[in-house]
Parts: structure tokens; C-alpha cells; sequence
């Protein structure tokens, strides 16, 4: 089967993504934090600045999974100590989400382990190099925004939105 450039790129970038996720898994795993489940949670409620976001439908939208996923996630990082869940004060129907001192902890251990994999995923690259990747994946994101693509948003992680 001969594959077309362009299929060779779609699947390389299927390819990268996946070597990527079970590169920091085994890693995580190595370091005993595979009880995080979606470590970018933590690291979102860390780079609040405040350790909370405006709720879990914020949360799941700024990470860029379900509101049930983020359900899930917050019951099992409530029981493991990471993260407190508390009803919004001025609107029950919704909990505040606010990370822990244990939380922040796991943050700082899952960083390492993140900047292992991309160092060594980087490994041979010039900085020049890494520079021009930069561009071309910000280029391919923009196009892919103006037709309706969406990725997680880490810049607004402090933000309070209205939903």
C-alpha cells in the first residue's frame, strides 16, 4: 500500500501524539503517578495562580475533554487528597475546584516527568530548528482555528469566564 505525502504526515502526527501520550504514561508510571489520570487537570489548577477554576465545565472546556470525563477525574483526584471540590457559594448547582498542597506536589513531579519526555523527544534538534517547528505547528493550528478546530487553552487557565 503506497501512501500519498499527505497521508504520511497525517498519520506521522497520529503517530507522534500517541509515542508522545505513552512515553509520559510509562514515565508517570515509573514515578508512581499513575493515579493522576489527566495530569493536565492539576496542571491547570496550578497555573490558576489561585489553585481553582470557576467550575468543572470551565475546566473541561480549557483542557479540552468532556464535563462527565472531568467528573470522573475530579471524583478519583478527590479521593486520592489532589483536588477539593465546594459548591459555589452563590450558585449551588456548581463546584468550585481547588488544588491541594499534595495536588501541587504532583504537579511539580509530572513536570519533570514532562520535560524528560520532550527533552528527549527534542534530542538532536537545533535551536533553529525547534524554532521553525514552532512556526510551522503555530501556521497549521491557526488554520486549523479558522475552520472550527479547537485545542486546549493553558493561557486562559486563570481566567473567570462566563458560561
Amino acid at each position: 500500500m503506497t501512501f500519498s505525502r499527505d497521508a504520511k504526515n497525517r498519520w506521522r502526527f497520529r503517530a507522534l501524539d500517541h509515542a508522545h501520550h505513552t512515553a509520559i504514561r510509562a514515565r508517570l508510571a515509573e514515578a508512581g503517578l499513575t493515579e493522576i489520570g489527566h495530569p493536565w487537570m492539576l496542571g491547570l489548577l496550578w497555573r490558576s495562580g489561585t489553585g481553582e477554576v470557576p467550575s468543572q465545565r470551565v475546566l473541561a472546556d480549557r483542557i479540552g475533554i468532556s464535563p462527565a470525563a472531568v467528573a470522573n477525574s475530579l471524583k478519583s483526584l478527590e479521593l486520592r487528597g489532589l483536588v477539593r471540590r465546594e459548591a459555589d457559594e452563590h450558585d449551588g448547582r456548581r463546584n468550585r475546584v481547588t488544588i491541594t498542597e499534595e495536588g501541587r506536589a504532583a504537579v511539580r513531579r509530572c513536570q519533570s516527568v514532562f520535560l524528560e519526555v520532550d527533552e528527549a523527544m527534542y534530542a538532536g534538534f537545533s535551536d533553529a530548528e525547534l524554532r521553525e517547528l514552532d512556526g510551522y505547528l503555530a501556521r497549521m493550528m491557526e488554520n486549523l482555528r479558522r475552520i472550527g478546530g479547537r485545542a486546549p487553552d493553558f493561557d486562559r487557565a486563570g481566567e473567570e469566564t462566563s458560561e
